[in-house]
């Protein structure tokens, strides 16, 4: 199998961790960008998760140790530039885009 560069927007969610995990452990180059929202939001209302969630740099050394090198970049790509600068230097091969739908028509303001 060919190793591919992979791009994961969203990498710190439930379903972009997972997928970097599984990317990573079949060879792939892992590359993430998230602006870590989610923690911010459940901080601000005292909210936790459903089970304990490593730092981001504790997902940086777990990968590191069971894998191999990540990059795990913490940026907002809504702001101009970060996402094509950060394109522009790594040179994916795919960009797999799990981060998630704030502005959800399905919902009142966007929230639940």
């Amino acid at each position: 199998m060919e190793t591919k560069k992979v791009l994961i927007l969203g990498i710190d969610g439930y379903i972009g961790w997972a997928l970097a995990l599984r990317l990573g452990k079949k060879g792939h180059e892992v590359y993430g960008i998230d602006n870590l929202i989610t923690r911010v939001q459940a901080m601000e209302v005292g909210g936790d998760s459903a089970f304990p969630l490593p730092s981001v740099e504790e997902r940086r050394n777990i990968f590191n140790k069971y894998i191999g090198p990540i990059d795990f970049t913490v940026n907002d790509i809504t702001k101009p530039y970060v996402l094509r600068d950060y394109i522009s230097k790594i040179k994916p091969d795919a960009i797999i885009h799990t981060r998630r739908n704030e502005d959800n028509p399905n919902k009142p303001n966007g929230k639940e």
